[in-house]
């Protein structure tokens, strides 16, 4: 698999392993990184939810 990125059930998708080894980054740090953005895009959904509920209640 010579391919960052492959497509697999119609999503592009591409593993931390290879997405650290193409640009010859650490592992380690690249799923930090993906840890670090999944714990954004939830506090980010959880926020514009109660802001929603907020509105909804006014």
């Amino acid at each position: 698999m010579n391919e960052l990125v492959i497509m697999h059930n119609k999503q592009a998708v591409a593993t931390s392993l290879r997405v650290a080894e193409v640009p010859g980054k650490d592992h380690k740090h690249v799923h930090e990184t993906i840890s670090n953005l999944a714990a954004e895009k939830s506090a980010a959904k959880f926020f514009a939810d109660e802001l929603k509920r907020a509105k909804e209640v006014v």
